[in-house]
C-alpha cells in the first residue's frame, strides 16, 4: 500500500539514524523544509540531533522549530 509505504518513510525521516537513508528521501521527495512541533512529537520519536544537521533552524518558537534543509 502506498499509504503505509511513506507513513514508513517519513518516520524514517523524523525517527532514524541512518543520514544516509534520511538524504535518499529527501531527495527522493525533494523536501526543502521540515517542522518539527507538537503534532511530530506525538506522532515520532524526533531525532533533533539528525534532523537538525539536514539544514539550518529559521524559526523556532519554544520547543517547535522550522528548519530550511541544506
Amino acid at each position: 500500500d502506498t499509504v503505509l509505504i511513506k507513513e514508513k518513510e517519513v518516520s524514517a525521516i523524523y525517527e532514524g539514524f541512518d543520514s544516509e537513508t534520511t538524504s535518499r528521501l529527501i531527495s527522493r521527495y525533494n523536501v526543502g523544509w521540515i517542522v518539527v512541533g507538537d503534532d511530530e512529537e506525538s506522532m515520532y520519536l524526533v531525532n533533533h540531533q539528525k534532523i537538525q544537521s539536514l539544514g539550518e533552524i529559521v524559526l523556532r518558537d519554544g520547543g517547535s522549530y522550522l528548519l530550511k534543509v541544506k
